[in-house]
Parts: C-alpha cells; structure tokens; sequence
C-alpha cells in the first residue's frame, strides 16, 4: 500500500500538530447568561429559539437594557 503513495510523496509537505478545537457543550459564555438572555429577550418581544446561538443583536439589546 505504501508504494501506491509513492508518486505522491514528493509533492507532500509536513504539517504541524493538529490544532483541535474546543469540544462541543463548551463556549467562552457561560450557559446561564445565555439562559438569562433568552428569557429576557422573550420578555422583550424578541422572537428566540431554544437551543442553539443567540442572535448578536438580542445580545447586544440585552446589554444596552441592563
């Protein structure tokens, strides 16, 4: 098999480590604040799912209301 690589092995290049990114359930917010967000923007007349990413701009009204 490694011969069939072979061709293609001089034109391959090094790469550094692998960057993994962050795991997924983590985020530089933590889960209350977006909870407390999504509560008031309902409050407030902005329309906001359950799951998933809150909308810049609701953030940004939330932070201007407090």
């Amino acid at each position: 098999m490694l011969q069939a690589f072979g061709p293609f092995m001089h034109k391959a290049r090094k790469t550094g480590k692998a960057r993994r990114s962050a795991s997924r359930g983590t985020s530089a917010r933590p889960a209350e604040d977006t909870a407390a967000i999504r509560a008031w923007a309902k409050e407030n007349g902005y329309s906001v799912n359950e799951r998933g990413r809150v909308l810049a701009e609701i953030r940004e009204a939330y932070a201007n209301a407090k």
